[in-house]
């Protein structure tokens, strides 16, 4: 961490401010209704998912697939509307564990074909859980999800990953929650983002899209420079930082998976912006170095994790706050045999 704010960082920190200064201020800000028709359906339908899901209306969800859609299901592969629904009712419908579920957005994106959402999940534990002891009168629980969509010609959904922390709920489900500290979500309506013109939002994304380049290239420390001095780091939900070396430590992964995966090697599948928002999808690889959560190492034993980052900018393109969403319960069922995931 020694060289996060050498003179190469703060030259570039202020070379960056200095050329965006001029393009990147409330000027250019423009108005919503300037979206084009395709762009506010694909909208207004992203925003339809979980306002359908929170009000026991998940059979209407169908109408905003295709009916080829493809769904990576936190690691399980549905193929098909109708598939997509039963998934759906199988955890949520009638006599499912998510019965009653409150699905909260607090980011929405939408660039192009693709949207990205960052919800809350809330609710009580209806039936039990595969693998979680089911305690009788349900247990509350209180995660985070993730999402990435790409839309086809007619605004609906035909390729969908979903990365929700089933471990947490897990957790808080089998009564383990004393041990986990709380989420930090902000309650209330989405995160506001003002539209912004289409120079701004190519600068967000090459600007994302050097993240982690920079951190496979063993610079990652050049990442200080893309972001505010205050920057805050939402880890995960449960772990809240401020300032650029937590934002440098956390773009990296250094807090996932407790030191054991030192060495990790990240893609980016998509890379989006959205006003004065943008997204990241990502999956990082790594090899396990030590032992975690009791798994001692295993010669060559490997991971690969998916997640997703949702950014606020400032005026000039830079970074203000960074939230970040993964299931680090794939890690550990991953290095015990117990499951994989799949990819894409």
């Amino acid at each position: 961490m020694a060289r996060i704010l050498t003179s190469a960082s703060i030259t570039y920190l202020f070379s960056i401010v200095a050329g965006a200064s001029a393009l990147f201020t409330q000027s250019n800000m423009t108005n919503a209704a300037t979206e084009s028709t395709y762009t506010t359906l694909v909208r207004k339908n992203l925003a339809s998912f979980h306002v359908n899901l929170s009000q026991g209306n998940y059979t209407l969800n169908g109408a905003l697939n295709s009916p080829q859609i493809h769904w990576n299901y936190d690691g399980t592969t549905i193929i098909g509307r109708a598939a997509a629904v039963a998934a759906l009712g199988a955890f949520a419908g009638e006599g499912g564990p998510l019965q009653g579920i409150t699905v909260t957005d607090r980011y929405l994106l939408v660039d192009g074909r693709v949207g990205m959402v960052l919800y809350s999940l809330q609710g009580a534990l209806a039936a039990p859980l595969p693998g979680v002891p089911f305690r009788e009168g349900g247990a509350l629980y209180d995660a985070l999800g993730v999402e990435r969509f790409v839309f086809d010609e007619a605004a609906l959904a035909e390729d969908l990953v979903t990365v929700d922390q089933f471990g947490r709920i897990a957790a808080q489900v089998a009564g383990a929650a004393e041990d986990l500290p709380p989420p930090v979500a902000s309650p209330g309506p989405l995160a506001s983002n003002p539209q912004t013109r289409r120079e701004f939002r190519e600068k967000v994304r090459r600007n994302l899209a050097i993240l982690h380049r920079n951190v496979n290239a063993g610079d990652a420390d050049a990442n200080a420079a893309l972001a505010v001095e205050g920057v805050v780091v939402n880890d995960n939900g449960v772990d809240e930082k401020t300032g650029r070396g937590a934002f440098v430590d956390f773009i990296a992964g250094k807090s996932v998976g407790m030191g054991a995966f030192p060495l990790k090697t990240f893609h980016d599948f998509h890379v989006i912006a959205d006003g004065k928002q943008g997204a990241v999808e990502y999956v990082w690889q790594g090899e396990q170095k030590s032992a975690y959560n009791g798994i001692e190492v295993v010669e060559g034993a490997r991971v690969r994790v998916r997640g997703m980052l949702f950014f606020e900018l400032d005026d000039e393109g830079l970074v203000t706050k960074v939230t970040g969403v993964h299931d680090e319960a794939h890690l550990g069922s991953q290095l015990s045999g117990k499951g994989g995931y799949l990819y894409p």
